[in-house]
């Protein structure tokens, strides 16, 4: 992966690089069964998981994996990034002593925004809006957050989760509101995030809208509220039940 500021650019929507979602159109049909024909040769059973997932499928969610230096945690469109979390974290490695590596962020978003120019399996552009993104091993909670099983329940992340509970509580308003201060976001670029008019994202954060989990849900990741342990292992044991079914 490209250092934190290089000067080759990272593959966009630019007219030439396609998103994942059509992966083909810039490697070949055969990329799925043969990814050792294309670019470098190298590819890892994470990076082909995700991108059979997204294959022809444009609602699909992939994690995307960036090396940032300490105290950065933010990927933003253009960055570079990799579908794969051993690529991410060779790249983090700055010299000889592991203290100094890097943290590598992860952030799960739509397999739109993830664009290829063709040239290799393991590095992606990233073009969709910023989003904070958390750190390997820390932010999740011990060890790695297992990228979300998708079709049934797809949506149900951590934050999900954390929102359901809220509803439970009754404290979901309380929380918009209070994740709406601590953002400093705008209502507009609120709604710009979650896929909402200004007026609908300014009645939420009111609390005067009537609130399902997956709105809910969405508005507390737009923010950037963070779940709590116990939504996080709600997720994990539901993602574990989905594994066991998938077979």
């Amino acid at each position: 992966m490209q250092a934190y500021q290089g000067s080759h650019r990272a593959p966009t929507d630019d007219g030439y690089s396609n998103p994942i979602t059509s992966l083909a159109a810039s490697f070949g049909p055969d990329v799925y069964t043969h990814p050792e024909f294309y670019g470098s040769g190298e590819s890892d059973p994470e990076t082909m998981r995700q991108l059979s997932i997204a294959r022809d499928n444009p609602a699909a969610t992939v994690r995307i994996y960036r090396a940032l230096p300490p105290g950065l945690s933010t990927i933003n469109r253009g960055d570079w990034i990799t579908l794969s979390l051993q690529y991410g974290r060779r790249h983090s490695i700055q010299d000889a002593s592991e203290k100094n590596d890097w943290p590598v962020i992860w952030a799960d978003v739509p397999a739109t925004t993830v664009f290829t120019d063709g040239n290799d399996l393991a590095e992606y552009g990233y073009d969709g809006p910023a989003v904070e993104g958390r750190v390997v091993g820390v932010d999740g909670g011990p060890g790695e957050i297992e990228p979300p099983v998708h079709g049934i329940w797809a949506d149900r992340t951590p934050e999900y989760h954390a929102a359901s509970q809220a509803l439970i509580d009754g404290t979901a308003r309380a929380k918009l509101a209070a994740g709406f201060a601590a953002s400093g976001l705008t209502t507009v670029e609120l709604a710009a995030r979650v896929g909402h008019t200004e007026r609908i994202a300014r009645r939420v954060v009111a609390g005067d809208e009537m609130l399902g989990e997956g709105t809910v849900a969405a508005y507390f990741k737009a923010m950037g509220v963070k779940p709590d342990q116990a939504a996080v292992e709600a997720y994990r044991a539901e993602q574990d039940v989905l594994r066991r079914m998938a077979g």
